[in-house]
């Protein structure tokens, strides 16, 4: 678990992510009385340039960013998800300039989680 949370910043500088926030998730919920087995680490994400465009014309989408990725234990094995945004990218498909940039986003974003695990 740890050799792939210590390959995140490097990833996310990589593919052109800024490393917004990290949260170690089983300490935070052991801190307030409700320790957790597995491990958890959630890692927040932009791409400002996609951001200020979603931001701009699209404002109502704002509860879904930044993006964000999890890493988590479970049965002995790590797993790293995020967010599918298809729905998302359907839904600004007629705007064909941001459409293309926010669909390279995913895709950096899908290229970044292989790369760690």
């Amino acid at each position: 678990m740890e050799q792939i949370t210590e390959k995140v910043p490097a990833a996310c500088e990589e593919k052109k992510f800024a490393l917004l926030q990290t949260y170690v998730h089983h300490e935070i919920v052991e801190s307030k009385g409700f320790p957790i087995e597995r491990k958890v680490y959630i890692y927040e994400i932009c791409q400002a340039k996609v951001a200020a465009a979603m931001l701009t014309d699209y404002p109502h989408f704002s509860i879904f960013m930044p993006c964000r990725i999890a890493i988590y234990e479970d049965n002995g094995k790590v797993v790293i998800s995020t967010m599918n945004m298809e729905i998302m990218l359907k839904a600004v498909s007629s705007n064909k300039e941001f459409y293309k940039e926010a669909t390279s986003l995913f895709g950096a974003l899908k290229l970044l989680m292989k790369q760690i695990l």
